[in-house]
């Protein structure tokens, strides 16, 4: 499983670059461990995406996301 998230101050996301734990699109978090954002990382609304990924054994299964935040 991999997650990229997007932040922008505009609710339809205009301009928002999708992006990983290094702040680059070409990334992606793991899904599995804690993470804090990037630095820097600024904007009134959050967008995130799930890439799900299997194998003949296995169907993986998100059951929850948490975004913690400081105002």
């Amino acid at each position: 499983m991999k997650v990229q998230l997007r932040v922008s101050n505009s609710s339809n996301m205009s301009g928002a670059v999708w992006i990983g734990p290094d702040g680059t699109s070409s990334t992606y978090f793991d899904g599995i461990s804690t993470f804090d954002l990037p630095i820097g990382l600024i904007g009134r609304y959050i967008q995130y995406r799930v890439f799900f990924e299997s194998d003949t054994v296995s169907t993986p299964l998100l059951e929850e996301l948490i975004i913690n935040y400081e105002k």
